[in-house]
C-alpha cells in the first residue's frame, strides 16, 4: 500500500469494527465475485484485476462492498480509466456494490470524514432494507440518506445529517440576516465526460448580475445508500459556502454576467446539465440565469440569433 491507501485503511477498519465486519485489501476480482459465467477476456481481466478494498460481513462471509482510490492516473490517463469502466461493470453485474472515491476521501467538515459519511450511508440503506422486510418500515417508503435527526454532541441542536446540512441552514441564516437576498441555489447537474464523472455546480445570485458558483466533479458510483449525484451535489453546496464567506469579505469571487454567462453555456452545452432544483421559479421550471437561453421544464434551448 501507499501512503493514500493506508490513510483508507484506517478508515474502513474503524467502519469494519463498528459494524461486527471484515475489511480485507488487495483482494483479486476473480477472488471476490463469481466469474463462470463471464466470456474468456472478462474472466482473464478479472484475474488480474484487484479491489483495492472489500468488506466482508463476518455473520455470511459474503463480499458487502468494495472501495477503490482512485488518484491522479485513474482521472488522466485513458488506458486506467478503461479499466476502471470495465472493473465498475463486472462489478456491477455481479452485485457488488463499488464505491469509488478521491484522494480527498478523507475531507473532514466538522466531525463528519467522508469516507466514514459514505459507508455510513451504505449500512444506513442496508438496515432500512431490512426494517422493510421486518414489517417495521413500510415497502413503499424511499430511503433517504440524508434524512436522519442527529444530535450535535458540542451544542444539543437536532439536525438533519446531510454532509451539506448545516452549510445550508448557515446560508438560511444568512439571509434571514438579509446578508444573502437568497438562501437556496439552482442546482444543474451533468456528466463531465464519457468515463462516468459526474458534476454539479450551484449557483446563487447576490446582486445584480452577480453570481456566486459552487462546483464539485465525482466518480460516478451505485447501488452504495447515496448516489454520486447527490454527493457532488452535496460538495458543491460545501464549496458555496465558503465563497458565500468569502464574498461577505469584500473578496471579489463574485461572477459578472459575461463571465458568467460563458461559464453557463459552456457546462450546459458540454455535459448534457440538467436543472434538479431551481430557487425562484414557483412553477418548478429551470431559471435561466442570462440570456440567450430559454427552459422550458427541464430542457435547455439555445437561442442562436443571440
Amino acid at each position: 500500500m501507499n501512503r493514500v491507501e493506508h490513510q483508507a485503511d484506517e478508515l474502513l477498519q474503524r467502519t469494519a469494527a463498528a459494524n461486527g465486519d471484515r475489511l480485507l485489501a488487495k483482494v483479486r476480482l476473480a477472488d471476490a465475485v463469481d466469474v463462470g459465467n463471464w466470456g474468456a477476456p472478462y474472466q482473464e481481466f478479472a484475474m488480474r484485476a484487484h479491489l483495492d478494498f472489500l468488506m466482508i460481513s463476518v455473520a455470511t462471509s459474503e463480499p458487502l462492498f468494495a472501495v477503490e482510490i482512485d488518484g491522479a492516473r485513474h482521472r488522466s490517463g485513458r488506458t486506467q480509466r478503461r479499466r476502471d469502466v470495465l472493473k465498475d461493470k463486472l462489478c456491477k453485474e455481479a452485485g457488488l456494490p463499488l464505491l469509488r472515491v478521491g484522494s480527498d476521501f478523507a475531507r473532514r467538515e466538522g466531525r463528519v470524514v467522508l469516507l466514514d459519511y459514505l459507508c455510513e450511508a451504505y449500512y444506513r440503506s442496508i438496515a432500512f432494507e431490512a426494517a422493510q422486510e421486518a414489517g417495521h418500515i413500510p415497502m413503499d417508503e424511499v430511503f433517504i440518506h440524508w434524512a436522519y435527526m442527529e444530535t450535535d454532541p458540542d451544542s444539543g441542536c437536532i439536525s438533519l445529517s446531510g454532509l451539506d446540512m448545516k452549510a445550508r441552514a448557515e446560508l438560511e441564516l444568512l439571509y434571514r440576516q438579509k446578508r444573502i437576498p437568497h438562501f437556496v441555489p439552482d442546482t444543474w447537474g451533468g456528466e463531465v465526460d464519457g468515463w462516468g464523472d459526474l458534476r454539479t455546480d450551484v449557483y446563487l445570485g447576490v446582486g445584480k448580475e452577480l453570481t456566486l458558483v459552487g462546483s464539485a466533479t465525482v466518480r460516478d458510483f451505485g447501488g452504495f445508500g447515496i448516489s454520486a449525484a447527490e454527493l457532488s451535489e452535496e460538495l458543491a453546496i460545501l464549496e458555496l459556502r465558503q465563497e458565500v464567506d468569502r464574498w461577505l469579505a469584500g473578496e471579489g469571487v463574485a461572477w459578472g454576467r459575461p463571465e458568467f454567462q460563458s461559464h453557463f453555456r459552456a457546462f450546459v452545452r458540454e455535459h448534457s446539465a440538467r436543472c434538479y432544483t431551481s430557487s425562484s421559479n414557483p412553477n418548478g421550471l429551470a431559471r435561466i440565469p442570462y440570456p440567450p437561453f430559454r427552459a422550458e421544464g427541464l430542457k435547455i434551448e439555445f437561442l442562436e440569433s443571440h
